[in-house]
């Protein structure tokens, strides 16, 4: 059994090392438009083929946008990328386009189902398209979120493996503590659902949800009736090898189409396969219970990125329970109690359990010397748990009105929109530290499908094993950005 570390963390002089773990964010989100119905526009042909495209992407419907942030060191590098996509995301809308900025999708009418269904771009992933609208429905299947991934630095695991001499494997001690974050994360999920739940209400009815089911609640797509596996499927986090196990089995005897179907809060993630991920090493994890947040521009939030990488971190140093199932089962009822609770009120219980813990993560960035801005967000956070009107949840369930969001949704598309749009000559105003030469280069490298990362004086172009480094040659448009790359990789249509 593997201690508290948050003695060896201190004594090893680890924390800036664990401050410096890669994160990343993969945002769903929906095409709208002005008929308060998803976009039937085609999808965007601009962007490269999906077949492959490292950062954009589409998902079930084909008005379902996908977009994925390389992994980043700190909170801000990654909404720095972030919106860079959204605003190229932006530049593809139509006219009459905006992005719908809440989880669960605007009101779908008969017709809406039935152009979902019969459309779709992404041929190679048919036949598990078909299977989930058959298992889970269209409904369900449109619920967008949020998915922030988060690795912990190689050097932490070989400084402790040693210091520790624990008598494990290195791949076994590694798996063990990533697999304690998703363990802890897991039992604290009725917090992250209580401060950033925000999907009051369902435009639709289907088969999950109760016709007795009182809204509005706090989320519902982080309740039993969200985005979830089937009631009859049972996975937890009592261990890593028997959470595989179970996937594994339910693959085999086809209850799942694949691994890709367990819905939990947190997965673990590898290079390959789950098969081979207890020989060869969690790589991150994939912490998957995230509704989007309306009010922020990019529906993420800063705040948010920060108060996940501190509340990793300190489960990255906890014990888990000794009886996790039981623990566990606890947590999935704590959750279910907050996500269909109203969002302006709070269990009796949530006051005393939520103080408790956020001192605790106080007292834990303090003695471990994290910068001021991790405790200035637990500082904004505490009104929070005194007032639950301060929520995200409450305040987007006060704009409902006459039963929808859909006016509320709307508008905040369209200010959204507005703001990735400004007026500027230059292809991406709101991305920092680029040159109007880098920016052509970063926008049609990203469009094109190319793995693109930059830093203050160069951007970084990849494809297959070949790189580039573009310092500031003279661009002077998008067609000069495409024949530089052409120049360098032979081609812009990538396959």
């Amino acid at each position: 059994m593997i201690p508290n570390l948050q003695q060896a963390v201190k004594k090893l002089k680890l924390t800036d090392h664990l401050l410096n773990g890669a994160m990343g964010v993969e945002v769903e989100e929906h095409r709208l438009q002005n008929t308060g119905h998803l976009s039937t526009h085609p999808y965007p042909e601009t962007f490269g083929s999906r077949n492959f495209h490292p950062t954009l992407q589409s998902d079930f419907g084909e008005s379902q946008m996908e977009l994925i942030t390389i992994p980043k060191h700190n909170e801000t590098q990654v909404l720095n990328y972030l919106d860079t996509l959204q605003t190229i995301v932006h530049q593809q809308l139509h006219q009459d386009e905006t992005i719908w900025p809440i989880s669960m999708p605007p009101f779908l009418s008969t017709q809406d189902k039935k152009f979902i269904s019969q459309n779709f771009g992404r041929p190679y992933f048919q036949s598990y398209r078909n299977y989930l609208e058959k298992v889970y429905g269209i409904e369900q299947e449109l619920i967008t979120g949020i998915h922030i991934n988060f690795s912990i630095p190689e050097e932490i695991f070989k400084t402790l493996y040693q210091d520790l001499n624990t008598g494990q494997d290195y791949i076994a001690f590694k798996n063990q503590l990533y697999f304690r974050v998703a363990q802890n994360m897991a039992l604290n999920r009725w917090l992250i659902t209580y401060l950033f739940g925000a999907s009051p209400i369902s435009e639709n009815t289907y088969w999950r949800l109760p016709e007795d089911l009182t809204t509005p609640v706090r989320s519902i797509r982080s309740s039993s009736y969200g985005y979830s596996n089937t009631p009859d499927i049972h996975i937890d986090y009592q261990s890593l090898h028997g959470q595989i196990s179970k996937i594994d089995q339910y693959v085999a005897n086809q209850t799942f189409f694949s691994s890709h179907e367990f819905y939990g809060p947190i997965r673990v993630k590898s290079a390959e396969k789950l098969a081979v991920l207890e020989k060869e090493g969690i790589r991150y994890l994939e912490m998957r219970m995230f509704d989007l947040n309306p009010f922020a521009k990019d529906l993420v939030g800063l705040k948010r990125l920060q108060f996940i990488r501190l509340l990793a971190i300190y489960s990255f140093c906890q014990e888990p329970p000794k009886d996790m199932k039981a623990a566990y089962e606890e947590a999935n009822q704590l959750n279910e109690a907050i996500a269909l609770g109203r969002p302006d009120q709070k269990p009796a219980w949530l006051y005393d359990k939520a103080t408790a813990l956020l001192t605790a993560l106080s007292e834990f960035a303090a003695n471990l010397n994290f910068p001021k801005v991790y405790l200035d967000v637990l500082a904004e956070i505490e009104p929070q748990i005194k007032t639950p009107e301060l929520t995200i949840g409450a305040k987007v369930a006060a704009e409902i009105k006459d039963g929808s969001l859909i006016e509320f949704g709307r508008k905040q598309g369209q200010k959204h929109k507005l703001a990735y749009l400004p007026a500027s000559d230059q292809p991406l105003p709101l991305t920092d530290n680029l040159s109007e030469n880098q920016q052509f280069l970063v926008h049609q490298a990203l469009i094109h499908g190319f793995d693109v990362n930059w830093d203050k004086l160069n951007v970084y172009v990849k494809h297959d094993q070949k790189r580039q480094v573009f310092t500031n040659t003279e661009l002077h448009s998008l067609a000069q950005a495409d024949q530089w790359l052409k120049s360098k990789f032979g081609t812009i249509d990538l396959k």
